[in-house]
């Protein structure tokens, strides 16, 4: 198992996934409370804390690919569903920003379904055994 996550390659198992997966959203949250409304206050340009944010999802990209990797070992699949997993939130947020009713309940929803349910469910997905 190789468990550094800046590697793209290898896989991880469950306790190492929801360890990487919390420090990371705590990383992400962190940027977005403190890193843009201190950019706006002091007229830093936006790039720098959405480059930051981009390079925090890229991470969790990797972590949810290798956890994927771990339950599949199937590299396509693990890709396209890490892409999914680790980039919804872009997507849902665009829907909600056209919402007219309800948008405060949709945004909230989206909120729990990516940082709680979808990695539980990506973190109890069994091990894949393999011969050796």
């Amino acid at each position: 198992m190789n468990n550094n996550i800046f590697s793209p390659k290898g896989k991880i198992d469950q306790s190492t996934f929801i360890i990487y997966f919390i420090v990371l959203m705590i990383l992400y949250f962190i940027i977005g409370i403190f890193a843009f409304p201190l950019s706006a206050k002091y007229k830093i340009n936006i790039f720098v804390p959405n480059t930051i944010s981009f390079i925090i999802n890229l991470l969790i990209f990797f972590n949810y690919k290798k956890r994927l990797m771990d339950a599949f070992d199937n590299k396509i699949l693990a890709i396209v569903l890490g892409l999914i997993t680790a980039f919804d939130h872009i997507i849902c947020s665009l829907v909600v920003m056209y919402q007219v009713h309800n948008s405060e309940l949709l945004f909230f929803t989206g909120i729990v379904f990516v940082t709680c349910i979808q990695p539980a469910i990506v973190g109890l997905l069994p091990h894949k055994r393999t011969e050796e």
